[in-house]
This record gives structure tokens, sequence and C-alpha cells, in this order.
């Protein structure tokens, strides 16, 4: 059995509603039918944020041209003085490819 994580987010009425619908329609439960909807999305987008695609280039300390990083893999390496939102950092960094 998968291991499942309690969680809170708002959704919309109709989204709602259909879920409950198709559960039943489907003898099984609105968790399981939201679970599966995630993952064919998570499938779908998989190539367009796939790591590869978040190769850094030589703006950063230590870049060695034959070893290319990933910006998940040097997570934490920058400290900041100031509070800032590090998902909106993330995306207004500016990649090349060599």
């Amino acid at each position: 059995m998968t291991k499942l994580k309690k969680a809170s987010f708002n959704i919309e009425v109709n989204l709602l509603k259909s879920i409950k619908l198709m559960a039943f329609k489907r003898d099984t439960t609105q968790t399981d039918i939201i679970n599966q909807y995630i993952k064919e999305g998570l499938k779908k987008d998989e190539k367009k944020f796939n790591r590869d695609n978040l190769i850094i280039n030589n703006k950063l300390p230590l870049y060695d041209k034959n070893k290319k990083v990933n910006l998940d893999e040097i997570t934490g390496i920058v400290k900041l003085d100031y509070k800032t939102n590090a998902v909106d950092l993330k995306n207004n960094i500016h990649t090349k490819k060599d």
C-alpha cells in the first residue's frame, strides 16, 4: 500500500462534485481519483521540468564546463542576509546552454 500524507488545499466546487461523482461511478475513493489525476499531470509535465533542463552555466562558483551541475544538486549554497522567496529567485534565474 502506498504511504499517504494528509494535505489541505482549496478546490473549485465543480471539480469536487466531479471527483465525488467519478469516485462513486468507479467504486473507489475521492483520494484515489485525485492521486491518479495528479500522477498523470506530473507525468505529462515531467519532460518539461526534467532535471536536465535545469543545467546551470559558468555564472556560479566551482563551475567546471566538463561537469554539468543541476540546480537541485546545489540547493542551499547561497546564504542571504534578508528574507526572500526561494521559488521566485529560482524562477528568475536565467540560464544558458553552452
